[in-house]
């Protein structure tokens, strides 16, 4: 009868090893679930943030190519200052509006690369 009673106690035993470790993997499969859709938010994260790098990239590269272009159309209009009275007497209404920027006729389109002073597209 002993050894039949330790027998069963070994067998217990082994029953609550095995129910423990059952209880740890399901454990460790939630801790996966939950690790997965952290993955999958973080992934959205990054995209949106690679996205909104992409975005700012070229806001600067256009706002860099205005600014080459404003300071070429003031360079060049202190060159041509000689002519500044002719000038004066046609200016169009167009160059009268606020909105009017003289300068963005210097920015290059985006797929050209200037490598010396730009010059004006009239």
């Amino acid at each position: 009868e002993t050894a039949v009673a330790e027998k069963q106690h070994v067998l217990q035993e082994r029953d609550e090893t095995l129910r423990t470790r059952d209880v740890d993997i399901l454990t460790l499969k939630d801790t996966l679930k939950d690790r997965d859709g952290l993955i999958a938010r973080l992934d959205s994260e990054l995209t949106l943030a690679r996205e909104r790098a992409a975005e700012i990239a070229l806001n600067r590269h256009h706002l860099e190519a205005e600014k080459k272009a404003f300071e070429d159309y003031y360079a060049g209009k202190k060159e041509r200052k000689v002519l500044k009275g002719v000038r004066s007497l046609f200016r169009s209404k167009e160059k009268k509006q606020p909105e009017y920027k003289p300068w963005h006729r210097y920015i290059p389109p985006p797929d050209v690369v200037v490598t010396g002073p730009s010059q004006p597209s009239l």
